[in-house]
């Protein structure tokens, strides 16, 4: 069997319907058919697992897989593990992705040469209602592009994530390579794995596709309601990466001066024209 070019991971725990609508998603794909779907499924009732899987009965690209409930990296890494895709997308079971999505990432990575270290993100919007694009003040703490500069980069993605993770396709190579998500962390091991790419220097290209090529991201009541534990993590996640002159990050005042200037960064960048990766307004 040829090995597809594409592999989407998709966790999910209990949300059926969502997770549903995610694969959907992904086999309305136009001019785009090497790829395959594995859905891990995290712990949810057996029965409810058998039921969803029985809608998939007849789709050969789908896979999906059940494991005893360990957190999204862990089911992550186990899609990865029984994929067999060059490039990984991690959609999460509540977002969508345009039916373009994989052609234009196919596109960016032909044209960059597709290397190992190959890192391509897509443009996203955030939604509330099926079929309509919203907007969320969270998109814009994303919204530096990163310009394959080291300092820059590393300054960019430690003060804040950049890239929503249904928005970010990666080589499985270059995932390999850095280790995979941590399933000791809880909260933003997304941001967490960017980090360690963007490190790791990555061969980064910015796709400049519209809503049909665009990841979309449901806002939904209670994402963020563990305030606590987000704060944790994310502090870990610094103080992890943060080394040597940017251990200054870990300061409250270090914190707060270095997010002054990514908005400061931010400004510049829309000043100067650069494109923004979050789509606000029109039709999914």
């Amino acid at each position: 069997m040829k090995r597809p070019l594409f592999s989407v991971i998709i966790p999910c725990f209990r949300d059926h319907d969502l997770a549903f609508d995610a694969v959907a998603s992904c086999l309305r794909q136009q001019d785009v058919s090497d790829f395959e779907v594995v859905v891990v499924d995290d712990g949810s009732d057996k029965a409810d697992f058998a039921a969803f899987s029985a809608r998939f009965s007849g789709e050969a690209r789908v896979t999906l897989l059940w494991q005893p409930n360990a957190g999204p990296s862990a089911a992550r890494n186990a899609g990865v593990q029984a994929s067999t895709g060059k490039y990984l997308l991690f959609l999460d079971s509540d977002d969508q992705i345009g039916s373009r999505y994989l052609s234009c990432a196919r596109e960016a990575i032909t044209g960059g040469g597709g290397g190992e270290k190959s890192m391509v993100v897509c443009p996203f919007s955030y939604y509330s209602q099926p079929g309509r694009a919203g907007n969320s003040l969270m998109a814009y703490f994303r919204a530096p592009r990163l310009l394959s500069r080291p300092f820059f980069d590393q300054f960019c993605i430690l003060t804040g994530n950049c890239f929503p993770i249904s928005s970010c396709v990666v080589s499985r190579a270059f995932f390999n390579e850095v280790g995979g998500f941590d399933e000791r962390l809880t909260h933003h091991e997304d941001w967490d794995l960017w980090i360690r790419l963007i490190k790791a220097r990555p061969e980064l290209c910015y796709t400049d596709a519209e809503y049909s090529g665009a990841t979309y991201i449901r806002m939904r009541q209670g994402q963020m309601s563990n305030a606590e534990a987000m704060k944790s993590s994310q502090m870990q996640v610094i103080a992890r990466h943060a080394v040597g002159s940017a251990s200054l990050l870990l300061s409250r005042g270090g914190w707060i001066a270095a997010r002054l200037v990514r908005w400061l960064i931010i400004g510049v960048q829309l000043a100067l024209g650069y494109p923004d990766q979050h789509i606000r307004q029109g039709r999914c």
